[in-house]
């Protein structure tokens, strides 16, 4: 079978008159297709430079993630949403599923400035991020975390806002 590569993926085409070998044919096909899927190097700087196509994906091992083919101007960029998905390295949970938390939180910062919060749910095993948007209506300083998340909910600071009603709704990773 004479081949040559098809341009957009790279897939074998039988080209000419010849007439097809069958059994040969399917073999070269299926030999293509296990050396292009589940495809893996060792870090992103192994990623191909050529013969690649928009949506290629290939696992990088060292980063544990999968790094998407965007383009000849864009380049290799890591799948966020596989990312997204996929726990921090440093859970200690082999295959830990992560978990995503919602709620609200609103009271008087204490005299420091300091507001804390307790998940309605605990994480099961911690939590590696939290995000919020403010609710309260307040003009001022924006809070910060205080110190890393726990399985159990966080700390918020906020500048120069002792004593003070606060609010914000907030979103949570963990695993």
């Amino acid at each position: 079978m004479t081949t040559t590569p098809e341009p957009l993926k790279g897939v074998p085409r039988i080209e000419g008159d010849t007439p097809p070998t069958f059994r040969g044919d399917h073999n070269a096909l299926a030999d293509w297709v296990r050396d292009h899927t589940g495809e893996s190097v060792a870090t992103a700087a192994a990623l191909p430079t050529a013969d690649n196509w928009i949506g290629r994906t290939i696992r990088v091992r060292a980063e544990n993630t999968t790094w998407v083919f965007m383009g000849s101007a864009l380049g290799w960029r890591p799948d966020l949403i596989a990312r997204l998905a996929q726990p921090r390295s440093n859970t200690g949970v082999a295959n830990a599923t992560p978990v995503f938390l919602t709620g609200s939180v609103s009271g008087t910062t204490g005299a420091g400035g300091t507001l804390n919060h307790t998940f309605r749910t605990p994480f099961p095993n911690g939590c590696s991020w939290v995000g919020w948007t403010r609710t309260d209506g307040n003009a001022g300083y924006s809070p910060h975390l205080q110190g890393d998340p726990t399985r159990t909910g966080f700390s918020t600071f906020w500048p120069n806002s002792g004593n003070t009603k606060v609010g914000l709704d907030y979103f949570a990773i963990g695993w």
